[in-house]
């Protein structure tokens, strides 16, 4: 009972782990997005 508890504890940690990495790498490519856009609106103001 108290293994079936430790190891429900430890899989809620690493789902809770790979959820953070999964939102780091979505708020990365978000933020690389919304630089490429910028940058090409620059570019289009410039010529």
């Amino acid at each position: 009972e108290e293994q079936v508890a430790r190891v429900r504890q430890g899989m809620s940690e690493r789902l809770h782990q790979l959820e953070s990495q999964i939102q780091g790498k979505l708020d990365q490519a978000r933020e690389r997005r919304e630089t490429i856009e910028r940058e090409q609106k620059e570019k289009l103001r410039n010529h």
